[in-house]
């Protein structure tokens, strides 16, 4: 019996590490890709599914193993009642202690035999108790693991949008370098020249002196660059829109990006809020229902000691009252002196120790 004990402590050791093993494998796999994006939400997922599989596992085994340790002790039971039996008969065929008396000492043993099958229940019952307290602590420790690894992700998702909007700012800055380049450059073709012509009717102010020199000819040199001025006035205008063009269309595109950026992180807070808030109900259902069979079971012992209580002070009730009446019966067999009243008193003392017996 002893040996069947310890193969089931050691059968279920032996799945626990390797649960645990399977467990930490699953960790660390995830755990050594912590610093890239390699994996979504959705496997991180699958992940706590397979943990709590596991843990679903454990539970089944460490349930497996309380079924054989009591089916043990049930062997263990038959058996012992069997050698009780056993030795009953020799000790009443020896005839060196009356029947009554050999009755009287089997029930004796028989009493703290069951009293000692009673503390192995309860043994197996505080062990299966203190293997699922442990497996709830297990399962504990091992969702606040899988929370830093969506931590971690977390935080790599929101790394990742403001690394792609800081690119796309930094795409922008140098698009509009260029833009502003290309734009420079067209209204420097377009400026020099004008610029250049108009140099050079300032320069010929100089030959506006008498004799030569005409209120006619004044007035068109004036006329001419005074329309110069408005042609370079209005290239430097367009110049001026279109740079507020480019700025309004950056700054407009920015915005979008960012708003996108802004509904990324939301979205990504929003799912691990509703993932978490779920574990978290789950969590709580877990806990709730293993009060509840602690509760149980705790009110279940209480009452099973209650009645093997009672059962045991019944039985040594009638026992007692069974026996004070063998003893009488007995007294009576001494004192008659007739075989027929012998045979009478005979049968009733038999019939008295067989119902000891059977009692």
């Amino acid at each position: 019996m002893e040996a069947l004990v310890m193969a089931a402590g050691m059968s279920l050791q032996e799945k626990i590490c390797e649960s645990d093993g399977k467990t930490d494998l699953l960790f660390q796999k995830y755990e050594e890709r912590s610093n890239n994006i390699n994996f979504t939400v959705t496997a991180l997922n699958d992940l706590w599914d397979e943990v709590v599989q596991e843990s679903r596992s454990r539970r089944q085994y460490i349930g497996d193993t309380e079924k054989t340790l009591l089916e043990v002790e049930e062997r263990r039971t038959q058996r012992i009642a069997e050698v009780l039996r056993k030795f009953t008969a020799l000790l009443k065929d020896i005839c060196f202690l009356m029947p009554s008396d050999v009755h009287r000492f089997i029930h004796k043993e028989a009493m703290m035999i069951n009293q000692a099958m009673l503390a192995n229940h309860r043994a197996i019952a505080k062990l299966s108790l203190n293997l699922m307290e442990a497996e709830l602590k297990r399962e504990g420790s091992q969702r606040l693991r899988w929370q830093d690894l969506v931590k971690a992700w977390k935080s790599q998702q929101k790394e990742m949008i403001i690394e792609e909007f800081r690119e796309i700012l930094e795409g922008e800055r140098d698009g509009i370098s260029g833009r502003i380049k290309t734009e420079t450059d067209l209204l420097m073709d377009v400026y020099k020249p004008l610029n250049d012509k108009r140099l050079q009717l300032l320069c010929s102010v100089s030959d506006l002196v008498p004799p030569t020199c005409t209120k006619t000819a004044v007035i068109e040199w004036y006329d001419s660059l005074q329309a110069l001025n408005k042609q370079i006035d209005h290239i430097g205008s367009q110049f001026l829109e279109k740079l507020r063009n480019v700025q309004d269309e950056v700054i407009h595109r920015c915005m979008r990006e960012a708003e996108k950026s802004q509904e990324s992180l939301q979205a990504v807070s929003r799912k691990m809020d509703a993932h978490i808030n779920r574990l978290f109900r789950l969590a709580k259902k877990s806990v709730h229902l293993w009060e509840s069979l602690q509760t149980g079971l705790s009110g279940q012992e209480e009452t099973l000691q209650k009645l093997l209580d009672s059962c045991r002070q019944r039985h040594n009730a009638e026992n007692q009252a069974k026996e004070a009446d063998l003893d009488i019966i007995l007294d009576t067999l001494r004192q008659e002196s007739t075989a027929e009243q012998l045979r009478v008193v005979l049968g009733k003392a038999e019939a008295a120790l067989h119902d000891i017996e059977s009692g």
